[in-house]
């Protein structure tokens, strides 16, 4: 005879549904453990991946991990896995080391109160795990085995328009995004007191500023002009490091991207990590190949530069000079900057400093001010993964006027919260960014964009949020029980 004890709060009899800030991932069988020591066996409030902050929209506390209180169930939904090609199923990344997003649970189970020796219960036969109308037969598996598993599949399905690809992961997202939908409207609806249910009110709030298009519209730029007024304002080098860094505390990777994230070589440690970036389009082949369709697409975003920099209130004739001076200082940056290929090789991009040895690879760029910017007191071992690129950086740095790094920095600061401004600058953030470099051909709704928004800000409070609801009629069966086998 033995006896068994399970926490639910933390570990999972039965089957869950597997969700992060990107939707549903998959079916899973998974074992109860008392104490489990992987992420899956975690609650949510153990869950902690930080989430980046933005400068222009609400902003509360860190979220804590109190679900608050209890509320009625919404059911996660549920996905037919047979109707999903083959080849799309597998996991994502848990989390991201430069990227702080946040990966929830959010469980729908069912487990029995005690494991006592009971009679066989009828059980449902499962589904076959393969549909056969996703194959296409025709095609012969050792020539294409991608084709032959997924086919018709792909024969039958349209790309919908909001979209510039489609897949399994993407019929998951939509159904995530429904189910987060209803939760932000119901959050934004309830009164909440933020001491007793803080994950409510801050969902609801955040949900209902990016709903509220009429403020939105006649705010139009008002948000973001003290982080303008401190742009126009710098006078030295010195001025120009200083809002560098303050951008990069609000998520504005300006010239490069830096934070923190496992050491490759020692998974015991978290360390800084300073990479490549600076760039306003996807990758450095943009800025770098000489075919026409290259030079066309560099003229395009010329354009479209000029547009949004119009649209901020500087005369069409000038912004269409900055525009030209942005692109060669990006340019600059991107010869500077590895390839994809090149970005793939662990080694080559594995280059662990102390901070004395990153001030001597840029003498002009004070690492110390820079760190004293972000707030970050003992910067410790730096994982420098592209040296050159940062060569590069000191040279730019101090070549380029005052001038030109106001010009740039403007740039920076509306290209990355354009989408979240008035409809003017959603709309060419969206003719560039989504129609031309990728082919989309619908914006998605409000609503949507809000709910991935939030998601993606706050996840770790909608998770929270979400998690209370989802067991609201389950909390007697998340309580310890005992049984005797």
């Amino acid at each position: 005879m033995a006896t068994i004890r399970i926490v639910l709060a933390n570990s999972i009899a039965g089957r869950i549904l597997l969700v992060n800030s990107r939707g549903p991932i998959s079916n899973i069988d998974c074992h109860a453990h008392a104490k489990s020591k992987g992420w899956i066996g975690r609650s949510a409030g153990d869950v902690n991946f930080g989430a980046r902050r933005r400068i222009y929209l609400a902003s509360s506390k860190p979220p804590s991990h109190r679900y608050g209180a209890p509320r009625r169930l919404l059911d996660p939904p549920r996905v037919d896995l047979r109707m999903l090609p083959i080849g799309q199923g597998v996991c994502p990344n848990v989390s991201s080391p430069m990227i702080k997003s946040t990966q929830l649970l959010i469980a729908s189970l069912f487990c029995v109160s005690s494991l006592r020796a009971q009679p066989a219960s009828k059980v449902e036969k499962n589904p076959p795990p393969l549909d056969p109308k996703n194959m296409d037969t025709s095609v012969k598996p050792q020539d294409d085995f991608f084709m032959y598993a997924n086919g018709s599949w792909i024969k039958r399905t349209e790309i919908p328009p909001e979209y510039s690809r489609w897949g399994s992961f993407n019929q998951l997202i939509e159904q995530n995004n429904d189910a987060l939908h209803a939760i932000a409207e119901r959050a934004a609806k309830t009164k909440a007191d933020p001491k007793t249910a803080p994950e409510l009110q801050k969902v609801g709030d955040y949900y209902a500023s990016g709903m509220d298009e009429k403020t939105i519209e006649a705010m139009r730029t008002k948000p973001l002009q003290d982080e303008l007024g401190k742009i126009d304002m710098m006078k030295d080098r010195q001025d120009v490091l200083k809002e560098i860094a303050h951008l990069h505390t609000s998520g504005v990777n300006a010239l490069f991207n830096f934070g923190s994230g496992q050491d490759d070589k020692d998974s015991t440690r978290e360390i800084s990590q300073a990479v490549q970036g600076g760039l306003g389009m996807p990758d450095r082949d943009y800025y770098t190949k000489t075919d026409d369709d290259s030079k066309k697409l560099r003229d395009k975003y010329v354009e479209h530069v000029t547009k949004m920099l119009t649209l901020l209130g500087e005369p069409a004739t000038k912004a269409g000079e900055d525009a030209k001076k942005i692109l060669a200082l990006e340019t600059s940056l991107a010869q500077a900057s590895r390839t994809r290929v090149e970005l793939r090789d662990p080694q080559k991009n594995y280059n662990k400093m102390t901070q004395a040895e990153l001030q001597a690879l840029t003498p002009d760029w004070n690492w110390a001010d820079y760190f004293k910017g972000i707030d970050l007191a003992a910067p410790g071992d730096i994982d420098v993964h592209q040296p050159d690129f940062f060569k590069a950086v000191n040279t730019v740095f101090t070549s380029t006027s005052i001038d030109d790094w106001k010009t740039y920095l403007r740039w920076h600061l509306i290209n990355a919260t354009a989408a979240e401004l008035s409809k003017d600058f959603v709309n060419e953030d969206f003719n560039f960014k989504e129609t031309t470099l990728r082919g989309t051909k619908e914006i998605k709704p409000r609503w949507k964009r809000v709910v991935i928004s939030t998601d993606g800000e706050i996840g770790e409070a909608l998770g929270n949020f979400t998690w209370s609801i989802i067991f609201r009629r389950r909390r007697k069966r998340a309580r310890w029980t005992s049984s005797t086998i």
